[in-house]
């Protein structure tokens, strides 16, 4: 990658050298090193992307990105106990995407934390969950 990247830059003129390169490759992926790079490709690393939707939405929104994106929907997550549908996958490109309901509890009590849907055009809602931020951003309402 550090190799790569001086290549893109020197045909721009700009000269890089490769220990810089070797520093700046991690960092353009939140990582620390060269060293732990390194080992998260050898195990390997993956992206999820939820999208959280109003309670009861999710098949609506599945839906849409069906007929707007051609995903296909992979699997479908149900309430146990109740056989309420939680959240359902879909597969756009290589990448699977799960679309769930927010918790309506949790909209109703917002000290409990999101992640909560956003309610306005343009609103962005934010939790954090593993150590990361999440955010939703809503485009129509």
């Amino acid at each position: 990658m550090a190799k790569a990247l001086r290549k893109a830059l020197a045909m721009r003129q700009i000269d890089l050298s490769a220990a810089n390169a070797h520093e700046v490759v991690p960092q353009q992926h939140g990582i620390s090193d060269g060293n732990v790079l390194k080992s998260v490709c050898d195990v390997g690393i993956s992206l999820s992307l939820t999208i959280f939707v109003e309670h009861g939405g999710q098949q609506g929104a599945a839906s849409f990105y069906q007929a707007a994106f051609g995903a296909v929907q992979t699997n479908a997550h149900f309430l146990k106990r109740r056989s309420e549908l939680m959240a359902v996958d879909i597969r756009l490109g290589d990448r699977t995407i799960s679309v769930c309901g927010a918790n309506p509890r949790r909209e109703t009590e917002p000290l409990r934390g999101g992640p909560f849907f956003p309610k306005e055009p343009g609103s962005v809602s934010t939790t954090a969950s593993g150590g990361r931020e999440i955010s939703a951003v809503c485009v129509s309402a």
